[in-house]
């Protein structure tokens, strides 16, 4: 059985053809358009690529953003507003013509994570820093989602020495890393970019360690908050070539309050954990 996955994410959609036990078999990724129609035309292009490897009957949709109850309206994204209200579930199944399953991207991260690389946790998270910050749980074995929309850490409040409350995904985020960059009067395109000027710039250098302390306090409020066993880190800010890995661990051990023995690590499906898990997803439909 194979499903396609796809992840919507702000400036990027990786598509893929997916077994039952998470091995992608074929792979495309293309920029994110600035449009609904154009969006819809190149999600559809993506599915018709995918679709002619394997018999597929459904496909998964990971995005960020604010669904309703029955994850059919996406009611608020915050890195592409002009898909506020659409109704994608209906519209994509109807133009892809399959059975289409809509879950929050940092989910799907979660999903993948706990299937194909802890298949035992019981209580885990994955942090998804990419544009922005998301979260998806694990609890008791199975994905929580309180009331339909719950672990939204990348909303929660940073409150810095000024007495201001910034949000995790404004600091944590590739936007607020370039901006923390800039500040310093480093120029870059990418958080990737600062990674390699940081080899050589002790000012570059400093902004990854400062991005991967605010990582590891983060994570260090996921443990003592719900006393998980791991927490994974995926999207394209948690690159292994990034080096954040390494500070935000030493930040975490440094800000938990509960003892014991955790893990934090970056997941081998950091670029692609999305569209994995929003296809296992959508073979449960």
């Amino acid at each position: 059985m194979h499903a396609i996955g796809i992840d919507v994410g702000g400036t990027k959609i990786f598509a893929a053809l997916v077994s039952k036990k998470g091995a992608i078999t074929k792979s495309i990724k293309v920029g994110t358009p600035k449009s609904k129609k154009k969006l819809i035309e190149t999600l559809s292009s993506c599915v018709k690529a995918l679709q002619g490897h394997k018999k597929v009957s459904s496909a998964g949709i990971a995005i960020a953003g604010v669904l309703d109850g029955k994850k059919s309206v996406l009611l608020k994204s915050p890195n592409m507003p002009f898909l506020n209200n659409w109704k994608l579930k209906g519209c994509l199944s109807k133009k892809f013509g399959m059975r289409v399953k809509v879950e929050n991207d940092a989910n799907c991260f979660a999903i993948a994570a706990h299937r194909v690389e802890a298949p035992k946790a019981k209580n885990m998270a994955v942090l998804t820093l990419g544009t922005g910050v998301g979260c998806g749980l694990i609890l008791n074995g199975r994905l929580y989602t309180g009331g339909g929309r719950a672990s939204e850490f990348g909303h929660t409040k940073f409150l810095i020495e000024s007495g201001k409350a910034v949000e995790a995904e404004k600091i944590l985020g590739s936007k607020g890393i370039l901006k923390m960059a800039k500040e310093k009067g480093i120029n870059a395109k990418g958080v990737s970019e600062i990674s390699e000027k940081a080899k050589k710039s002790r000012k570059a250098s400093k902004v990854m360690g400062e991005a991967g302390k605010n990582i590891g306090i983060l994570t260090a409020n996921l443990f003592d908050t719900l006393d998980l066993e791991i927490v994974a880190l995926c999207g394209g800010v948690s690159n292994p070539k990034n080096r954040l890995l390494a500070p935000a661990k030493k930040s975490c051990a440094k800000s938990r309050f509960i003892p014991g023995k955790k893990t934090l690590y970056t997941s081998a499906l950091w670029g692609s954990g999305g569209a994995v898990g929003a296809a296992l997803n959508a073979m449960k439909s």
